[in-house]
């Protein structure tokens, strides 16, 4: 770990201000839920929802031109606008908690969300333009590592918080969060980029038909790259997964296993050491990324199928902890797949595809799990679905070894001349 950040300084600031963001999002998130509960206890539940929706919503409507301009602008101005956007937001909700508007809270919920788009579509190739391209899959590593680590400590620390200060006070230690991670952006110094990661778009002209242009060239690469489409593909079962798992983890402790729902409490924390365990040894495993990939696939599977096969607390715990490690083997590994394939100047659309070929079919799935539970019993829908993302694995795993066959997929160079000769 020291050797790493070591070697890599800047990519070193880039994490300090990525744990500065993450925990921002921690506390004002955890600070608008008991704004809701207690503000608009009436109607919390479907301010709630409609709180959830407007985060996903930007993804739907607005992803794909914000992977344009995340390949036509500086990356490092775009990550620190965002941040410090989202900063400025937070007026927004500290508004609605003065005049108990829950208007402000969806208007802020949703511009928040654009900034939190801009942000992960800048990511990956600003993190390409910091370390070396055989540190990348370690890079993706710490990454997981911060969210992982967040997700275990923000909570509790968002809620102490809550009951020391109050939500008001939360919001603004969110505000001093982001700008402190947008200044630590800013402060990274640039350095002249190499050739294979010098962005050659045309960042000048702004006109509808050059934006229309690459965002068709983008999505022309994604469909025409190896890679971009076997990472799609997984995406398509971990949404599957994702989307069952969100909806139906509540259920099973308390209907399944016929624990009071306050069990969540311990079985929460098991997660995120999982996790952040999964995220310290997984770069350690001596596997090409791509072979990896297709295991995370496997593990996510059998973790989901195997939840329900027989009602144990430490069937379904060790169920759980296969299941999340899947979940970290597969975020690191298709971020690294993505750094180390696609050239920086598709980046930003890649990264915004993939995006809606995981939240589509989770959105779908939730809604469907919702509509068949209770009909349908836990233990059909936790098995079918993981039958149906076996078979993808099965299909990922093949796509790779036929990809492996060939010992000279397309490389980049190869991708720009195949995109060219269809225009």
């Amino acid at each position: 770990m020291k050797n790493f950040l070591r070697r890599n300084p800047k990519f070193l600031r880039f994490w300090l201000a990525a744990w500065s963001s993450e925990f921002g999002d921690n506390i004002r998130n955890t600070a608008l839920l008991f704004v809701i509960l207690e503000q608009f206890a009436d109607k919390a539940a479907a301010a709630i929802s409609i709180n959830l929706i407007l985060e996903y919503a930007p993804i739907f409507l607005l992803g794909p031109i914000i992977g344009v301009f995340a390949d036509r602008f500086d990356r490092k101005t775009s990550l620190s606008g965002a941040l410090l956007f989202r900063a400025v937001v937070m007026l927004l909700f500290i508004s609605a908690i003065a005049t108990n508007s829950v208007l402000m809270i969806y208007i802020g919920s949703f511009l928040s969300a654009i900034s939190t788009l801009v942000f992960r579509a800048s990511q990956p190739a600003f993190t390409m333009s910091l370390v070396h391209s055989d540190d990348r899959l370690l890079a993706a590593s710490y990454r997981q590592m911060s969210i992982s680590f967040t997700n275990i400590i923000g909570p509790v620390v968002a809620i102490m918080l809550y009951g020391a200060i109050g939500s008001s006070f939360m919001i603004v230690i969110a505000t001093v969060l982001f700008i402190s991670a947008a200044t630590t952006i800013i402060r990274i110094p640039n350095e002249q980029q190499n050739n294979e990661l010098s962005p050659s778009i045309n960042t000048n002209t702004l006109t509808f038909r050059s934006i229309w242009s690459d965002l068709k060239l983008g999505f022309q690469f994604a469909l025409g790259h190896k890679i971009v489409k076997i990472v799609t593909l997984s995406n398509l079962a971990f949404g599957l997964v994702a989307g069952v798992y969100n909806v139906m983890q509540m259920f099973l402790i308390t209907e399944y296993l016929g624990l009071p729902k306050e069990s969540l409490s311990w079985f929460t924390p098991i997660i995120g050491v999982t996790m952040l365990i999964g995220s310290l040894l997984i770069p350690k495993i001596k596997c090409k990324p791509e072979r990896l990939l297709t295991i995370s696939v496997f593990l996510l599977a059998c973790g989901l199928g195997g939840m329900t096969i027989f009602p144990s607390v430490i069937w379904v715990i060790a169920a759980t902890v296969l299941f999340f490690t899947g979940i970290v083997a597969y975020n690191i590994t298709t971020a690294s797949l993505i750094q180390t394939h696609v050239e920086i100047d598709f980046q930003g659309r890649v990264s915004t595809f993939i995006q809606l070929a995981w939240m589509g079919p989770m959105l779908l799935m939730s809604l469907i799990v919702g509509q068949l539970y209770p009909a349908v019993s836990i233990s059909y829908l936790f098995i079918g679905t993981g039958c149906i993302v076996f078979l993808l694995a099965i299909t990922v795993a093949y796509r790779i070894a036929k990809l492996q066959v060939n010992p000279h997929p397309l490389s980049m160079e190869m991708e720009q001349n195949k995109l060219a000769q269809s225009l």
